[in-house]
C-alpha cells in the first residue's frame, strides 16, 4: 500500500496491486523496466506535480538494467542512482532524534519523498 499526499490535492491510498502495464522509460539516458500504474495514481501525481507524468514502479517481474558505460555492462541494476531522489524515512528521523539533543525534522534533510513506516 502507498498513501500519496499533497497540500492541493485530495490524499490517496494505492494498493500496490492494483492495475498496471509493462513499460520501458527512460532515466538519464537509460531504459529502465517497470510498471506504470494505471488511472487514478498516475493522473493524481500528475495534478499534484502540475506536469504529465506517470507513476511508476518495480515489480520482481520488472527485470533489470546493464549499465551503459563500458565498464558498467556486467553490472546488472534495478533503479539504484538512476535518478535525483532524496528520500527521508520518518522512523529513522525518530530514531535519529531519539540520540539528538536538538531535534530535526525532514525539513532538514530538504527531501523530496518523505516516508513513514
Amino acid at each position: 500500500m502507498l498513501i500519496l499526499k499533497s497540500p492541493d490535492e485530495e490524499n490517496i491510498v494505492i494498493n500496490l496491486d492494483s492495475v498496471y502495464a509493462d513499460t520501458t522509460a527512460t532515466l538519464f539516458g537509460k531504459k529502465v523496466a517497470g510498471k506504470v500504474l494505471i488511472g487514478i495514481p498516475s493522473q493524481w501525481i500528475s495534478e499534484a506535480l502540475n506536469f504529465n507524468c506517470r507513476l511508476i514502479i518495480l515489480v520482481a517481474s520488472s527485470g533489470s538494467l546493464a549499465g551503459n558505460e563500458p565498464r558498467e555492462k556486467e553490472r546488472f541494476t534495478t533503479y539504484v542512482d538512476s535518478a535525483p531522489v532524496h528520500l527521508i524515512n520518518l522512523k529513522t528521523l525518530g530514531y535519529l532524534n531519539y540520540n539528538l539533543d536538538h531535534k530535526v525534522g525532514p525539513e532538514n534533510f530538504r527531501p523530496n519523498v518523505v516516508v513513514d513506516g
